[in-house]
C-alpha cells in the first residue's frame, strides 16, 4: 500500500507513485542527474503543476474546437455538434455554458438577407482629428441609449469596430435606403462635434460570406460583376 497524496486524484496516485521512484534510482545511480532533493513533496508539486498546466491547455483546445463548430451554424443539434468535435453531448453543454459565463461567447443572431427585407447594408467609415476624448465621449460611445436614439430612424447597427489603418473606426449598419444612411453617418457628426474629421460612407451590393456564413445566393454576384 502507498500513502494517497491530498488535494491529488485517486488515479494519480499510482502515477506519482512511480515518477518518485523513478526519479530516486535515477538519483542513486547518478547524484547529479538533479541539483534539487528527491522529496516526495517535491516530486507532487512538480507533477501537479505539470498536470494542470496540461489540463488548461487542453481545455482551451476543447474550447476553440467547439467554438469552430458553432460559427458554422449554432442553431445545429447539440448531439452533432458534440460528435463532430468528438466530445459526449454532456462535455458539449458544459463547454457552452462555461464559454458564456467566461462571455467568450457574447450571444446568439440570425444572419439574414437584408434586400428580402427591403433593407439596404451600409458602412460608414469615420476617421478622427487629434483631439483628446473624454470619458463622457467613449461612455456615449459604448452607451447602449444609442440604440434607442437610431431606432426611431429604423437604424440597425451590425457591427461597430475601432480600428487601426486610413480609419479610426467603422459602423456596419442597415437602413431602408441611402438617404437613411446619410442621416445616420450626419447624426454622427452631430453627435461628436469636433471629433469627427471624415466619414465615408460605402454600401454593400451583394455579401458572399457573413459572419462566418456563406450566402446561398451567392452565385448571383455573377449579375454585378
Amino acid at each position: 500500500m502507498y500513502t494517497k497524496y491530498k488535494n491529488v486524484p485517486t488515479r494519480y496516485n499510482g502515477f506519482i507513485i512511480t515518477r518518485l521512484v523513478t526519479r530516486l534510482f535515477l538519483h542513486i545511480l547518478s547524484p547529479d542527474y538533479e541539483t534539487e532533493p528527491v522529496t516526495p513533496a517535491a516530486v507532487l508539486n512538480h507533477e501537479v503543476s505539470m498536470m494542470a498546466k496540461s489540463s488548461k491547455e487542453q481545455m482551451e483546445q476543447d474550447e476553440k474546437k467547439l467554438l469552430s463548430e458553432l460559427v458554422k451554424n449554432s442553431k445545429e443539434n447539440l448531439e452533432r455538434i458534440a460528435k463532430q468535435c468528438g466530445f459526449s453531448t454532456q462535455k458539449a453543454w458544459r463547454i457552452i455554458k462555461q464559454l458564456e459565463t467566461k462571455g467568450l461567447i457574447w450571444g446568439y443572431t440570425a444572419v439574414f438577407d437584408e434586400e428580402k427585407l427591403g433593407l439596404k447594408h451600409y458602412m460608414v467609415l469615420i476617421k478622427r482629428n487629434a483631439k483628446n476624448v473624454n470619458q463622457n465621449i467613449v461612455d456615449t460611445i459604448v452607451s447602449p441609449k444609442w440604440d434607442d436614439l437610431i431606432k426611431e430612424m429604423n437604424i440597425t447597427i451590425e457591427t461597430s469596430c475601432y480600428t487601426h489603418g486610413c480609419y479610426d473606426w467603422v459602423i456596419m449598419f442597415t437602413a431602408e435606403n441611402l438617404m437613411q444612411a446619410k442621416k445616420f453617418s450626419q447624426l454622427l457628426s452631430k453627435r461628436y462635434p469636433g471629433l469627427i474629421q471624415e466619414t465615408q460612407i460605402l454600401q454593400t451590393l451583394k455579401c458572399i460570406r457573413k459572419q462566418y456564413v456563406l450566402n446561398p445566393e451567392r452565385t448571383t454576384l455573377k449579375k454585378l460583376v
